[in-house]
């Protein structure tokens, strides 16, 4: 980071990931696919056993067994990706609302996630990762979703020297 506003906001959004209670979201979410999946795997590997059993000679049962528990092991990594992307879009939405209430320049968070990019495609020689794997949304989108949020944010705030009435004792 260059600049308070880009610490702050890098904060703010994990305090977003604290406040939003996602650690205990998602291992509630892990524990509730558990079952499910595994149960689906125990069926389809069942299912290519008794496949195999009707006289077939070749290994087939085996490679679908194989298959059945690969398949499984997929679908709970997938989940937890698309779990994370979406906890990752949600503390930066709070985290620059966090960001802009604090004072700072809420576009502090999205000039952090430039510099990350930058960094990243430095430091990758060349590999990118594909944007079904990736756990965080990808920089690009993250950065323009982020600019739109700082640009109404900052719209939204008095002018310099502007008065701001305070808010009437009856609504308190």
């Amino acid at each position: 980071a260059e600049n308070e506003a880009e610490v702050a906001g890098v904060m703010a959004h994990e305090v977003a990931h604290v406040s939003q209670r996602h650690v205990l979201r998602a291992y509630e979410r892990a524990q509730k696919d558990q079952v499910p999946i595994m149960l689906a795997m125990l069926a389809a590997i069942a299912a290519a056993q008794a496949v195999g059993d009707s006289g077939g000679r070749d290994n087939s049962s085996g490679n679908a067994s194989m298959a059945a528990v690969a398949g499984a092991m997929a679908l709970m990594q997938q989940r937890q990706i698309d779990y994370t992307r979406s906890n990752e879009s949600e503390a930066d939405r709070i985290g620059i609302q966090t960001l802009a209430r604090a004072g700072y320049d809420p576009n502090g968070m999205a000039d952090f996630f430039e510099r990350m990019q930058r960094a990243s495609r430095s430091n990758s020689g060349g590999y990118q990762v594909l944007e079904y794997l990736r756990t965080h949304p990808v920089t690009t989108t993250r950065i323009s979703e982020t600019r739109q949020r700082a640009g109404r944010l900052l719209e939204s705030r008095p002018a310099a020297g502007t008065a701001v009435r305070a808010p009437s004792p009856l609504l308190l």
